[in-house]
């Protein structure tokens, strides 16, 4: 089991290596289809629901009920998973996650994850998504600083834009604004047809 998690681990990283060089590259297409943010954010947290409910940690999902936004799947699924990845490792035993959706009046799509765990120090929040950093040992495990950068790219690559805030009762309060819609010529899957 060890080896295998060791395994997936290294996968992971040169996975996230190998997009990046993609991106520097300007070789990383977006694959548009229309789809329920809310949905898949939803698919995305119940995959935590399990390690969440081992460590008592309430996961909760509110705002709006759907919502249809034009984005690559796969890379939207790859930023909320880092997210919440990310506020699992930090929440304490007892802790709490929100997650939300929102609709913004200048049609976009406002997705906040927010944690209640130790937050991220100040001389640390103007780096936070640069490429290999990371938080000291105190408040981090290893990791190869690549998770944060890679869901940055990922929301710019969208068009969209990522803030990291203090969370209102202590802990990070990450926020990504995304175009509700794609630009003008892309090709937009929708249930199975073109658009």
């Amino acid at each position: 089991a060890t080896i295998k998690r060791n395994a997936q681990s290294l996968l992971q990283q040169v996975n996230d290596l190998l997009d990046l060089a993609r991106i520097d590259a300007a070789q990383m297409p977006l694959v548009y289809v229309c789809a329920d943010l809310v949905g898949l954010l939803r698919e995305v947290a119940e995959g935590f629901q399990a390690v969440a409910e081992e460590r008592t940690i309430s996961l909760a999902l509110v705002g709006e009920e759907s919502l249809d936004v034009d984005v690559d799947r796969a890379k939207f699924v790859r930023i909320i998973t880092n997210l919440l990845s990310n506020a699992i490792k930090f929440t304490p035993r007892g802790g709490r996650i929100r997650c939300a959706v929102e609709l913004c009046p200048n049609e976009r799509a406002l997705i906040s994850i927010q944690d209640n765990g130790p937050g991220v120090p100040d001389h640390l929040k103007r780096v936070i998504f640069d490429r290999y950093a990371q938080a000291n040992d105190d408040l981090s495990t290893k990791g190869s600083g690549l998770g944060l950068n890679i869901v940055k790219e990922f929301v710019e690559l969208h068009r969209g834009t990522i803030t990291l805030l203090d969370a209102p009762e202590h802990g990070a309060l990450f926020q990504i604004e995304l175009p509700l819609r794609a630009p003008a010529g892309a090709v937009v899957r929708v249930r199975g047809r073109r658009r």
